[in-house]
C-alpha cells in the first residue's frame, strides 16, 4: 500500500522530492508559483522519476516546485472544491485518504484526497458523471497535482499546499470508483505495475516479427541524422507498443531498441546519470504503452501483410556510434 510521508513547511524541495520518491511516486520539477508540469520537463510524461539520482540533480541547485505524476504513481486523486456537493456516502471514504489542502483558510474539507486505483482500472482525468455533480474535478491516468512545499500560485492571497492528513493510502472503493471514467487520453504513462503486466502479457511470438525491424531502422537513422534520442525514442517506442499489442512480434522486440537507445549516451552523460538511461527507457516504455487503443490495434491488424522479403535488418550493417553495441 502506497503511503504519503508527513512533508511539512521545514522541508525544502530536495528532502521533500526524496521522501516522495523514497514513498514509490512519481514526481517531477515544476516552476515555482506554477502548475504546469511541462514548465521545467518539457515533454513531462516520459520524464518523470522516483530516482534519488534524478531528483538531487533537479532540486540541488534550484528549488523548484514538485508535481506528482499520479497514473504512473499508481494513483487518483480527487479534487474536491465544492464540499458541499460531494455525495454524503462519500465521506466515511474520503476522510480514510490522505488530504493535501491549497486553501487552509477555507472549507477544510476542500482539498486533494490520493487514493490508489483499483487493479484492473485505468481512471480518466475527464469528469464524467461526476463532473456534472459539481464538486471538482478527477486527476486520474496522466493527471498531477502540484505538492507541497511548493509555492502556491495564489501565494500571495494566501493559498499554500499544505498536508492535513499522511500515511497509507487506500484503493478507491467501488462506491466512488464505479462512478469515475476510464482513461481515454492518448498522453498517459501507466504505472510500473501495468508495464510488468504488458510486457508478460505480450511475449508470444507473434504473426509478422520481421516488421520489429521497421522502428529501429527509423530511430538509428533520424537519430544519426542528428534528431533528439528521446524524443524519437518515444515516437518508435509507441510504435512498437502498437504493433506489439496487434500480435506482429513480441514485446521482446523492444530489447533491440532499448539497446541501440541506451549505447547512444555518451560516456559523459552515463557518469552524470548512472543508470539513468534504463529509467528513461522505462518512462518511455511507460508512455509508450499507455498510448495504444483498440482503435489502434485493429488498424495495425487491418494494414496489408508486410512481406518478409521488403525487410531489412537494421543492424545487419550497423555503422557509427550505434555499431559499438554489436561489435
Amino acid at each position: 500500500m502506497p503511503t504519503i510521508p508527513a512533508i511539512t513547511s521545514e522541508h525544502t524541495p530536495l528532502t521533500a522530492g526524496l521522501a516522495y520518491a523514497k514513498a514509490g511516486l512519481y514526481i517531477g520539477p515544476l516552476r515555482q508559483g506554477s502548475k504546469n508540469p511541462g514548465s521545467i520537463l518539457g515533454s513531462w510524461p516520459t520524464r518523470t522519476s522516483r530516482s534519488a539520482g534524478d531528483i538531487a540533480a533537479w532540486f540541488e541547485a534550484t528549488p523548484h516546485g514538485l508535481f506528482l505524476h499520479c497514473g504512473r504513481s499508481g494513483l487518483v486523486v480527487l479534487d474536491v472544491d465544492a464540499p458541499e456537493l460531494v455525495p454524503a456516502q462519500w465521506w466515511p471514504l474520503l476522510d480514510a485518504m490522505p488530504l493535501q489542502r491549497s486553501r487552509p483558510e477555507g472549507d477544510p474539507r476542500r482539498g486533494h484526497y490520493l487514493a490508489a486505483c483499483p487493479d484492473g482500472r485505468r481512471i480518466g482525468n475527464a469528469t464524467g458523471p461526476t463532473g456534472r455533480l459539481g464538486w471538482g474535478e478527477v486527476r486520474g491516468s496522466n493527471g498531477v497535482i502540484v505538492l507541497a512545499p511548493t509555492i502556491h500560485e495564489k501565494a500571495a492571497q494566501g493559498a499554500r499546499y499544505e498536508w492535513a492528513r499522511t500515511g497509507p493510502v487506500p484503493v478507491l472503493d467501488a462506491l466512488i470508483a464505479d462512478t469515475l471514467p476510464e482513461g481515454g487520453d492518448r498522453s498517459s504513462a501507466v504505472s510500473d505495475a501495468a508495464v510488468v503486466a504488458w510486457l508478460e502479457k505480450h511475449d508470444a511470438a507473434g504473426t509478422h516479427p520481421d516488421a520489429a525491424a521497421s522502428p529501429v531502422r527509423n530511430y538509428i537513422t533520424l537519430c544519426e541524422g542528428g534528431a533528439s534520442r528521446h524524443e524519437t525514442a518515444v515516437r518508435n517506442v509507441a510504435w512498437m507498443c502498437r504493433e506489439v499489442a496487434a500480435g506482429l512480434y513480441p514485446a521482446t522486440a523492444l530489447d533491440t531498441l532499448e539497446a541501440v537507445f541506451r549505447d547512444g549516451f555518451t560516456p559523459d552523460e552515463r557518469r552524470r546519470s548512472g543508470r539513468g538511461s534504463a529509467r528513461e527507457w522505462w518512462g518511455i516504455l511507460a508512455w509508450g504503452i499507455g498510448q495504444v487503443t483498440a482503435e489502434d490495434i485493429a488498424k495495425v491488424r487491418a494494414r496489408n501483410p508486410i512481406p518478409a522479403a521488403d525487410m531489412v535488418d537494421p543492424l545487419a550493417n550497423p555503422a557509427g556510434k550505434w555499431g559499438a553495441l554489436w561489435a
